[in-house]
């Protein structure tokens, strides 16, 4: 695990940043960037097995959902220890209260 230190303190390498708005993270390394390719890349082969294997929709369904949340609570797993603590955020605030008060200079 690589860790960078700052005067006292230990600070770790991240591999996903906090989203500017909503909720969630996005890939900033390539560990992260192939964290998630490869959770797509599963989504899809699963899916694609799946499919493969059962003659209906409903079958094909019924099998996909559970390996779907086990794969995404992976994912998110690994974005909870290996990124920021994520938060609802609305983006950037400084930039709407210059909007909301008629500052035309600061664009």
């Amino acid at each position: 695990m690589e860790e960078n230190i700052q005067g006292n303190k230990k600070v770790k390498k991240l591999w996903f940043k906090r989203r500017m708005y909503g909720w969630g993270w996005m890939p900033i390394s390539w560990e992260g960037w192939a964290v998630t390719i490869i959770y797509i890349l599963s989504l899809a082969g699963d899916l694609k097995f799946i499919n493969d294997s059962h003659n209906s929709f409903s079958a094909t369904l019924a099998s996909f959902i559970p390996r779907f949340i086990f794969l995404t609570l992976i994912f998110v797993g690994v974005c909870l220890w290996k990124g920021e603590k994520t938060k609802w955020s609305w983006g950037p605030i400084q930039p709407l209260l210059s909007r909301l008060s008629g500052d035309k200079d600061k664009f």
